[in-house]
């Protein structure tokens, strides 16, 4: 597969992930923690590209979640971006057919990219916001970890 036509797909994918995430709410949450999707689809494409491209769909989800929001946008669009250009950047360094590189990758994603938006737009409550954090980016973990699975079984059927 070129690299255009493998950049499109994973920007469907993102765009996917986003929606599906919209689209089912809290109807998947788990003791208040909903898992960020659109982060999880960003996160396993950094497996598969460099972070030029990771921090393109980093910012395609920072857009795409600030559609929605009236405040914050910019914010948004670059804790996201940077994250996208982190994870791509660690993918040089690490084998992405490990399942457990994409659950750390997935929850890496949204400690990243919320730390970084705390830090340009503190939230009131430092302490529910933490927790709130890191049971979403365990859940997104996981979630990376099941999409992971589902890109690479896709992947060894089209080598058929």
């Amino acid at each position: 597969m070129s690299p255009a036509a493998k950049f499109f797909w994973m920007v469907v994918g993102v765009t996917l992930g986003h929606q599906v995430e919209i689209a089912l709410g809290r109807s998947i949450t788990v003791s208040g923690a909903a898992p960020r999707l659109g982060m999880a689809a960003v996160a396993v494409a950094c497996l598969h590209v460099g972070p030029n491209a990771g921090a393109a769909l980093g910012a395609l989800l920072g857009a795409l979640e600030t559609s929605y929001l009236a405040l914050f946008s910019g914010s948004l669009i670059v804790s996201r971006a940077v994250t996208g250009f982190a994870m791509g950047y660690l993918d040089e360094w690490l084998f992405r057919g490990r399942l457990a590189v994409a659950i750390a990758f997935g929850f890496l994603a949204v400690l990243v990219a919320d730390s970084l938006f705390f830090l340009f737009a503190p939230q009131p409550n430092a302490a529910a916001w933490w927790r709130t954090t890191v049971a979403s980016a365990i859940y997104t973990g996981f979630a990376a970890a099941l999409l992971h699975l589902a890109v690479q079984h896709l992947a060894n059927k089209q080598r058929l």
